[in-house]
């Protein structure tokens, strides 16, 4: 069985899976410097935030200047938690986009390697059929586990309650 494969059609296999794993590498590279990006702006964001409300507590200098900056900086500590939980939300919706798409090549990858090793073990068995043929010999019958079925010949049974 391993003579039908020839090199020609090994070395197309093995050109599509490095195009593909190139392709995959491409989109985690892509997808993390999005995620690094988000982050750096994100953290870009709460430094400046913070810078300025210490400017402005820099200047308190009574109590009721205290008093009046205690809410701000509640809103400050409210904020960069929204910031950070909608900063995480656009980390997995890129996650899942990036997997999604990564998915997507390797599907293709797979079907198409199938496609073609399917093709030549169909010709091998046609040949196989033809040559036992040719010397009269008996074929009662093969059974192939896992090879999908193009609808064609087929024996099948079922057993329920």
């Amino acid at each position: 069985m391993f003579e039908q494969f020839d090199s020609k059609q090994v070395v197309a296999m093995t050109k599509r899976f490095s195009d593909t794993a190139f392709k995959a590498q491409g989109l985690a590279v892509g997808s993390f410097e999005r995620a690094v990006e988000l982050q750096l702006k994100a953290f870009e964001n709460r430094v400046n935030a913070t810078v300025e409300f210490f400017a402005e507590a820099a200047d308190v200098r009574d109590m009721d200047t205290a008093r009046a900056l205690f809410p701000k900086s509640v809103a400050l500590v409210k904020d960069g938690a929204e910031k950070a939980y909608a900063t995480s939300q656009e980390l997995v919706g890129l996650s899942v986009k990036t997997a999604e798409a990564i998915g997507t090549l390797v599907k293709g990858q797979l079907e198409s390697a199938n496609d073609s090793v399917t093709k030549t073990a169909r010709k091998a068995v046609g040949r196989t059929l033809q040559l036992l043929r040719q010397v009269n010999a008996p074929v009662l019958g093969t059974a192939f586990n896992g090879l999908p079925g193009n609808g064609q010949y087929g024996y099948g049974y079922g057993y329920g309650y």
